[in-house]
């Protein structure tokens, strides 16, 4: 029984001693030299302190990394001795690793059990070279007076980080914070859209916009959201602002405020109401969007920027139905149902993307005989077009995606545009612009792409090289009809058989 107690004694205290170990090597992770450092980096937000008593949605204010940018890593011993000199490394849009292509003669950092403190900041520098503390960090790094370039503001956006708990890392969890201020200006015009819903956004005309202290003038940088943003050292300051807009100059000022780094100091002063934004409103270069309850409305052509939930469908090309002139409309529409007529005509849409996924496709093999022959050439006649189209093919016993693919690949609700970005079901629904239309879409191609541009958020977008109209060439309409032609502005006639590309109008 001694024994068995023993025995007993012996295995308890060798468990304890067994899971001590393991304890101590999950919670100390007891490494051996020679490990490569590895980094996971993350960007905390700046504080946000609304001066104007307004909240509003300050993504701008976020800092996203970039494919290619480089951070510093810095380690010290518990002397403060240099184990690692300003060690570059570099993100590839997804992970951080050793920049091996720095041109320095630096290498890797691997664990060092004599490592006490790390220190990591951006954006990466030569010029860190022997700094061992975030005061120094900051003497480098100072933020430009004209940061109108987005390198000169991510240059002035000093980030930092430390660890400074005395103990060796085989992985560094980097959350960095920003070192400076943050200044941001949103001078908004207020309506309402939809009828309901209040918004406020920075018009796309503001110009000249400047921040002074003291005799100070810096220059801030437009972000996405439209804000013009500038970082400044935290400091005492009385700040002033001046923007332009529409031929007349505004400012505003501050009172002195201790701005804390890390922190965003927003001003939203409203420029104007223009109260409910409503159809009969429509401007050439306006969003129009779909709700919720599957209506158009429309968001003003002057905002700088348009969020994912506006659901664009596309830019309005025209707005207003000509009863006369060159732009002539005899149609007469109905609504997407087919049946509801639409006695007001408040604008033209043209679609925010390409049908047929982007592919090119023929005009189609069969012809109507000049479709709008006997209107004025120039007209806006792409619904009736379109309504004739369609007819024609049923009353041929066709289908459309065989004879008239380009009507097809607008109108049709199982792969076509309609299915992709179905039209609001008070709108006129989908159909292929007209000779008219298209040379309207050519006169304006110029701000039509700088809204689209701005409604996708791709800035490299631009137009293919030709796009199908509805109208038949009148010389020969069994073989040719018109074109958009992009690259020189104007309307063309190809062979039917050709291939071109295929966008969208409807009419609200």
């Amino acid at each position: 029984m001694k024994k068995n107690l023993k025995y007993l004694l012996l295995l308890s205290l060798l468990s304890f001693m067994a899971c001590n170990g393991d304890e101590k090597i999950d919670s100390g992770m007891v490494q051996q030299d020679g490990e490569a450092l590895q980094l996971n980096v993350r960007v905390g937000d700046f504080a946000i302190n609304d001066i104007s008593n307004i909240r509003v949605t300050d993504s701008g204010s976020a800092t996203t990394f970039e494919n290619g940018d480089r951070i510093g890593v810095i380690v010290l011993d518990a002397d403060n001795n240099v184990l690692s000199d300003n060690i570059p490394y570099k993100y590839d849009g997804s992970i951080w690793s050793f920049d091996s292509s720095n041109g320095e003669g630096k290498t890797a950092i691997y664990y060092d059990n004599k490592a006490t403190v790390y220190f990591a900041y951006f954006p990466y520098s030569k010029e860190a070279d022997n700094v061992i503390n975030i005061d120094g960090l900051k003497g480098i790094f100072l933020p430009e007076g004209d940061q109108r370039s987005k390198d000169a503001y991510r240059a002035s956006d000093l980030l930092v980080w430390s660890d400074t708990s005395g103990r060796p890392l085989k992985k560094l969890d980097i959350l960095f914070e920003h070192a400076y201020s943050l200044l941001s200006l949103s001078p908004s015009i207020k309506c309402k859209i939809k009828g309901r819903r209040d918004f406020t956004y920075v018009p796309s005309s503001i110009s000249d916009v400047s921040f002074n202290i003291g005799t100070e003038s810096l220059f801030p940088y437009q972000v996405n959201d439209g804000s013009y943003q500038v970082i400044i050292s935290p400091k005492r300051a009385k700040v002033h602002w001046l923007y332009g807009y529409n031929k007349e100059m505004y400012s505003g000022a501050m009172p002195y405020t201790d701005l804390s780094a890390n922190t965003c100091y927003t001003f939203t002063p409203i420029l104007k109401d223009i109260g409910d934004y409503t159809l009969d409103k429509v401007q050439m270069g306006d969003f129009y969007c779909k709700d919720e309850s599957n209506n158009g409305y429309l968001i003003p052509g002057d905002v700088t920027a348009l969020s994912a939930d506006m659901d664009c469908l596309g830019i309005v090309l025209k707005s207003g139905k000509d009863s006369g002139g060159e732009w002539v409309d005899y149609c007469k529409y109905k609504q997407k149902d087919g049946i509801t007529e639409m006695h007001t005509v408040h604008g033209y849409v043209l679609a925010l993307y390409d049908a047929n996924g982007g592919n090119a496709c023929t005009w189609g093999l069969w012809s109507l005989a000049a479709i709008d022959s006997g209107e004025p050439s120039i007209g806006f006649y792409g619904y009736k077009n379109t309504q004739r189209i369609i007819s024609f093919a049923e009353s041929e016993n066709r289908t459309l995606k065989d004879v008239f693919p380009t009507v097809y690949w607008i109108t049709d609700g199982t792969e076509g545009y309609e299915y992709s970005y179905p039209a609001p079901a008070n709108s006129s629904g989908w159909f292929l612009p007209s000779l008219g239309q298209c040379w309207y879409w050519m006169y304006n191609k110029a701000n039509l792409l700088s809204a689209i541009k701005k409604a996708t958020g791709d800035n490299d977008y631009g137009w293919k090289l030709g796009y199908w109209s509805s109208s038949e060439d009148g010389y020969d309409p069994f073989l040719n009809a018109y074109y958009a032609d992009t690259y020189v502005g104007a309307m063309d006639w190809d062979y039917k058989i050709s291939k071109l590309y295929v966008r969208a109008c409807l009419v609200f």
